[in-house]
């Protein structure tokens, strides 16, 4: 869900179910590692449950990325499937 679920959808569906879980936009675990990824991991506390969704097909970069989310997030990784270069 790459640029779809921004802080505004995310607040309008808690207002709508306090139990949901919300996820974050699609994020490259590359823009995480250097820094670019800030807008789209910013979120406000009562967003929680929240799940931050993470692309790429770096294996050393995605678990690294993981280290650098907020650790009350849990992680989803999504990788291109095996032969699709």
């Amino acid at each position: 869900m790459v640029d779809r679920t921004d802080r505004h959808f995310r607040a309008m569906f808690r207002g709508i179910s306090r139990h949901a879980l919300l996820f974050t936009p699609t994020v490259a675990a590359h823009a995480i590692l250097h820094g670019k990824a800030d807008a789209d991991l910013d979120h406000d506390p009562l967003e929680h449950p929240l799940a931050i969704q993470l692309g790429g097909c770096d294996p050393q970069a995605l678990p690294a990325a993981t280290r650098w989310t907020d650790p009350r997030a849990s992680a989803r990784v999504e990788a291109p499937p095996l032969g699709a270069h």
